[in-house]
């Protein structure tokens, strides 16, 4: 049978304990020209490939500067246009983009540079680019994103159509003050219907989930990890999810979504634990009442 469930008070609150954050890159594949299409790194015309998908610069005195290097992975010659763009994070973690540096907030352009700004590579030839910024101190973060372009290939959508796709790689790249620690506050818990992951069926929203809203009132992106706990009353753990890790950026906000599990008949205080690489933990609780 199905549970219902209502859900009353949450409170916030912090836990002592010193962690390290822990990092880790994500590729950003684009495409677009004609349509826009979504294509993986593994892609049969795949031709550019990078080795860093992340570059973190401090915005210290002087000038800053970072590399990565683009591979030609097919066996023809390719020619490919660099240019720089902005990003942004929705309160979902969809990544928007637009191919216009300065048109978004906290672009990074014009302090940002990129040499060279086309590649003519050989096949399996390699290149090194850099990554210029030379705006000087900054007391809060700036991001944008260096797009690399290979040339465009056919390629077939539904129905047969033949259409020309322009696959593209994004490197993000991050200024920020140095000597600044991550921070994150946890706005508000409370529980909504059910939302399907990507890996579940659009139409499957039986169940409820516990939603989290959280902020990084800080000046540098946080990358969160995070668990949820659920005890009795008695302060039993039940059982724990696990929240995968997530990015947010400085002054963002970012909508946490976690399914109940199938609970046994009962009152329940649910921990919401955060974990974002600062000296505590963030924590908040809400209490769930579970009936057949």
């Amino acid at each position: 049978m199905a549970q219902s469930l209502i859900a009353s008070r949450a409170d916030n609150a912090h836990v002592s304990q010193s962690i390290p954050a822990v990092w880790r890159t994500r590729a950003i594949v684009l495409a677009g020209l004609v349509c826009c299409l979504i294509a993986t790194p593994g892609t049969a015309w795949a031709q550019l490939e990078a080795d860093r998908l992340e570059i973190f610069l401090n915005a210290g005195p002087g000038v800053a500067r970072g590399t990565f290097t683009i591979r030609n992975v097919s066996d023809q010659q390719v020619t490919s246009q660099l240019s720089i763009g902005d990003w942004m994070r929705a309160i979902d973690g969809t990544n928007n983009f637009s191919d216009t540096a300065g048109t978004m907030a906290g672009s990074c352009h014009p302090a940002l540079t990129i040499f060279p700004t086309i590649l003519r590579l050989a096949p399996r030839q390699s290149q090194a680019v850099t990554v210029t910024y030379s705006g000087g101190p900054r007391t809060s973060s700036c991001w944008s994103i260096i797009f690399v372009g290979s040339a465009p290939q056919p390629a077939t959508i539904s129905g047969g159509a033949q259409v020309t796709v322009e696959l593209r790689q994004g490197i993000k790249i991050y200024v920020q003050p140095p000597s600044v620690r991550p921070e994150l506050q946890i706005d508000t818990v409370d529980t909504a219907r059910h939302v399907p992951l990507r890996s579940e069926s659009p139409t499957d929203t039986a169940g409820t989930d516990i939603v989290a809203m959280v902020r990084n009132p800080g000046t540098i992106q946080s990358r969160v990890k995070g668990r949820l706990e659920f005890r009795t009353l008695k302060d039993s753990v039940v059982t724990q999810r696990v929240i995968d890790e997530f990015p947010i950026l400085p002054g963002a906000q970012r909508r946490v979504r976690s399914q109940i599990p199938r609970l046994p008949a009962g009152h329940y205080v649910v921990l919401v634990i955060f974990d974002y690489g600062g000296s505590e933990l963030v924590a908040a609780q809400i209490e769930i009442d579970v009936a057949r």
